[in-house]
């Protein structure tokens, strides 16, 4: 698979929780496809099992917070909360940004991933 280690691990623990929490078989092919990438990494000492632990929680968070905005009831105007689920989404988005960059650094295999959110200022908003 042409894929870096980290994006690897990544993909796998999501896949797992789709099977997991939606039950669609139509993952499993996939999922065992990844599983023995993932293994064939550990055996190559590219990939730790603390590594793949991290990014499952991670994303499990991620797909919990998601779940809870789709759940959300805009039309009653939930937007706050909407906002404040969305921000939470954000702030455990980076951090598995920052897991998958720990990776990588680590084993020197792959792309850094950089984030950057710009800040408004008077010049981009032309105030």
């Amino acid at each position: 698979m042409d894929i870096s280690p980290a994006e690897l691990a990544d993909r796998y623990t999501i896949v797992a929780l789709k099977l997991e929490r939606n039950g669609d078989l139509l993952f499993k092919k996939e999922l065992d496809t990844l599983a023995g990438e993932v293994l064939e990494l550990k055996r190559q000492g590219l990939m730790q099992q603390r590594w793949v632990d991290e990014l499952y929680r991670v994303n499990s968070k991620i797909w919990n917070l998601e779940s809870k905005i789709k759940d959300t009831n805009v039309k009653k105007g939930d937007l706050s909360t909407i906002g404040s689920l969305a921000l939470q989404v954000r702030i455990w988005n980076n951090r598995r940004t920052d897991v998958k960059r720990k990776i990588t650094k680590k084993i020197g295999v792959g792309f850094i991933d950089r984030k950057k959110y710009y800040v408004k200022t008077a010049a981009r908003t032309g105030k």
